[in-house]
């Protein structure tokens, strides 16, 4: 399986629960948590960002060059990366995961929820949706 290709897997895909999160509650808490530089009382991550747009596609829009502003880190993968080693590179802890229109992490949510990964939100219709609603964004690469 490539990201931004049909799908095509000899593995249904897990009919797990997937929890979204709409782009006015995400941007709330990117305020409250942005204050404490997203870190709790322990010095702990509040929540990771999983950002597993596919910037190798060239009709992927502005993926390679914006990003939802926040001082929480971001980290980016391409989805076939997780499938196969997620243990081994995904952060500890909760995650908040987007992609460009909700597709990728839908499915991401439903494979990882069945691995054991439970602490999951997905941006509700992705980084366009978050564009769309003119949230803060910020370049990807400074």
């Amino acid at each position: 399986m490539k990201s931004g290709l049909p799908l095509n897997s000899i593995k249904k895909i897990p009919d797990n629960p997937v929890n979204y999160i709409e782009p006015e509650d995400l941007h709330k808490l990117i305020m409250e948590s942005d204050a404490t530089n997203c870190l709790d009382k322990q010095g702990n991550p509040i929540f990771s960002f999983i950002d597993i747009r596919d910037t190798s596609l060239d009709h992927v829009h502005k993926a390679d060059k914006l990003t939802i502003k926040t001082k929480c880190k971001i980290h980016s993968f391409i989805i076939d990366d997780i499938m196969v080693a997620e243990k081994k590179i995904l952060p500890e802890g909760k995650w908040i995961v987007f992609c460009e229109t909700g597709g990728r992490g839908h499915f991401l949510s439903r494979y990882i929820y069945e691995s054991g990964k439970k602490d999951i939100l997905i941006l509700k219709s992705g980084f366009l949706n978050w564009e769309k609603k003119e949230f803060p964004t910020d370049k990807k690469y400074k």
